[in-house]
């Protein structure tokens, strides 16, 4: 969770999604999440658990999930994307994924920082063992609110 805030600022190498990055985002999803529930879950294989990703990500563009996306561009490639769910008053970081051959050149702050809006709260979620993530959130400054498990039912 982290309180209000500014506008985010957004960088140059951001820009609202566009139909035609549906593509491009959903073979982002299917690679970058290593550390999500489903990927931690013995029960689901990493190429269910990838495709899982792909498809959540997909519904936005089906207007099926989320209300805002944002896309981060390097060198013409779009490398990165933040799905968000905005309330009245807050957000949330519905997904949040960087091509892996992208990380580490501070794409994933940029979305974030682009995220927050003046007066809204903005929400979370990932894995504890997720360090990477968690490591990233801290360094923009959000704190842990609380703390769950997240079980699925198999059939």
């Amino acid at each position: 969770m982290k309180k209000p805030s500014e506008d985010g600022v957004l960088d140059s190498r951001l820009r609202a999604a566009r139909a035609s990055d549906c593509e491009r985002v959903k073979q982002i999803a299917e690679s970058s999440f290593r550390f999500s529930r489903f990927h931690a879950d013995p029960n689901f294989e990493p190429t269910l658990a990838n495709r899982i990703k792909a498809a959540w990500a997909e519904n936005f563009f089906q207007g099926q999930r989320g209300h805002r996306m944002l896309v981060a561009e390097e060198r013409g490639h779009l490398c990165g994307f933040i799905l968000l769910v905005e309330k009245p008053e807050t957000t949330a970081i519905d997904l949040i994924a960087v091509d892996p051959a992208f990380q580490g050149r501070g794409l994933g702050q940029a979305l974030l920082s682009a995220a927050e809006r003046k007066g809204r709260r903005i929400f979370a979620g990932t894995q504890k063992a997720n360090a990477t993530s968690c490591r990233m959130y801290q360094k923009c400054g959000y704190t842990v609110d609380k703390s769950e498990s997240v079980l699925h039912f198999h059939r």
